[in-house]
């Protein structure tokens, strides 16, 4: 796994890759983005957002 960590990090950090985000769900909220994970609707991920302090 460290082999793909160290190919793939300058990648991410280049902008080469990108992460592509579908939708972001507060943590109160996490069974709605279960659903739409459920469903099937995501292309990319899912984020859950803590509360600030």
């Amino acid at each position: 796994m460290s082999e793909l960590v160290e190919r793939t990090r300058p990648k991410f950090e280049n902008g080469e890759i990108k992460v592509r985000i579908c939708a972001t769900f507060p943590m109160e909220k996490t069974d709605e983005g279960h659903q739409l994970l459920y469903r099937g609707e995501n292309v990319g991920k899912v984020v859950l957002t803590l509360p600030k302090k």
